[in-house]
């Protein structure tokens, strides 16, 4: 099998600012929720970008593909949607008493 080098952002704390080249299976999409080994530790990051010119692939620790289900913002905020879509949260004034 194939492996595609990628560069990671971990979102452990104090690490969140630092990418780190990671293997995993060919054609993972920027913003793919991950786990990788750090410091000793599994801990979740989101793909970045391919790697155009990662270190010897042999020495890449593997990434896990993650599988999730995000929760739906609009029950949490009292607005029931349909089965197609959720509340589109980039503009909330029509869910705030007196927003314009």
């Amino acid at each position: 099998m194939t492996e595609q080098a990628y560069i990671v952002a971990t979102l452990a704390r104090g690490t969140a600012s630092l990418g780190f080249t990671y293997r995993g299976r060919p054609g993972l999409q920027p913003g793919t929720l991950v786990a990788v080994s750090l410091r000793g530790k599994l801990e979740p990051g989101l793909v970045l970008a391919e790697d155009p010119a990662p270190p010897e692939q042999a020495k890449l620790l593997p990434l896990i593909e993650l599988q999730h289900s995000w929760p739906r913002i609009g029950p949490l905020l009292g607005v029931m949607p349909d089965n197609t879509r959720d509340v589109d949260i980039s503009d909330l004034r029509p869910l705030v008493p007196g927003g314009h």
